[in-house]
């Protein structure tokens, strides 16, 4: 479980004390290795009613869905829907770790397109840009 475990822990810490403690350190310690966000997201839907692993998995899929369509329609507007999509799925496949860092490559290879769709999708499959 690792931080699953460490991220549920810091979720009911907000919900029960109202505090970002270590709920289960009988010191009750400030927790300060990972930001607030997450936990966060995972104590409104807890409160929410989300019970279940599956539930709770949610709360990282809505953000990683909403990033995708944020990234396709800025894409669509400079390389047309087809690119665009390429885009998006390969941002759906990457790890979830890498996908600000695919979003910086997207943003750049994107930039350098002089023709809408066949150099994005080179530059990116090939994981560099011309030019």
């Amino acid at each position: 479980m690792g931080d699953n475990a460490g991220y549920i822990a810091l979720a009911h810490g907000l919900l029960t004390d109202g505090a970002y403690l270590e709920a289960f350190d009988p010191e009750r310690m400030k927790h300060t290795k990972y930001p607030p966000v997450f936990p966060g997201l995972l104590a409104v839907m807890i409160a929410l009613g989300a019970r279940t692993w599956g539930a709770l998995k949610l709360a990282a899929a809505i953000p990683t869905v909403f990033a995708v369509g944020m990234t396709y329609l800025w894409a669509e507007r400079r390389v047309g829907a087809w690119p665009a999509f390429a885009i998006g799925v390969l941002l759906t496949v990457s790890s979830g770790g890498r996908l600000l860092q695919s979003l910086g490559s997207v943003r750049s290879a994107v930039s350098r397109v002089d023709d809408a769709g066949a150099r994005v999708v080179r530059a990116i499959g090939s994981g560099y840009t011309d030019g």
